[in-house]
């Protein structure tokens, strides 16, 4: 755990079998560097931050069996090159999240859902591979994310944009989705969408 703590590397550690989390940051923890750990059968998430943390960077992680891969709040925080995000029941989760980047992961065979994003804002997603989850990429009640040329493919759905009542019009704003190997987009009737789609 990192409290309000800033410029820590926790590096090639095994963390399994916990109770909550396996690593969390919580409240004001800037600059830190999670990377090469295998963690595994933890409760609540792998990787999960809370609260202002904001700069840490995520990356080179074995992130496999727990309830949610990573989950990320904050600001500026960077989720790449971790090569096994697998078999959890959610991959990535963001959540009140702003300005934070999503590239090069491979996120597979996950129960629910590859790559989870709500109540954020400025997210991008590229170059990632997510595929065999049963829903590659739902975002929900966020704005302006950008996602290019991730690799998104079987799946039972690739992608799946949703507001709900609450969150008012536009919940979904000057978006960017585009270059997928395969290009399925599915909307529910009730979403009220002003974004730009651009779809190869």
């Amino acid at each position: 755990m990192i409290t309000s703590g800033d410029y820590n590397t926790i590096n090639q550690n095994h963390v399994f079998n916990n109770r909550g989390s396996g690593i969390i940051m919580i409240d004001a923890a800037i600059r830190n560097t999670i990377k090469n750990n295998d963690l595994f059968q933890n409760r609540v998430a792998g990787i999960m931050t809370t609260g202002s943390n904001q700069l840490n960077t995520f990356y080179s992680n074995s992130i496999y069996n727990n309830n949610a891969g990573i989950n990320i709040s904050g600001k500026s925080n960077i989720i790449y090159h971790n090569w096994n995000i697998t078999y959890n029941t959610n991959g990535i989760i963001l959540n009140q999240a702003t300005n934070c980047s999503i590239y090069q992961n491979i996120i597979s065979r996950n129960i629910k859902r590859g790559i989870r994003i709500l109540n954020s804002s400025m997210i991008q997603s590229y170059r990632n591979t997510v595929t065999s989850n049963n829903l590659g990429v739902i975002v929900t009640n966020s704005d302006i994310i950008n996602m290019t040329k991730n690799n998104i493919y079987s799946n039972a759905i690739n992608n799946y944009f949703e507001s709900q009542l609450s969150a008012g019009p536009s919940p979904i704003i000057g978006g960017e989705v585009h270059e997928y190997r395969y290009s399925g987009l599915e909307f529910p009737a009730s979403v009220i969408i002003q974004t730009r789609l651009l779809i190869g």
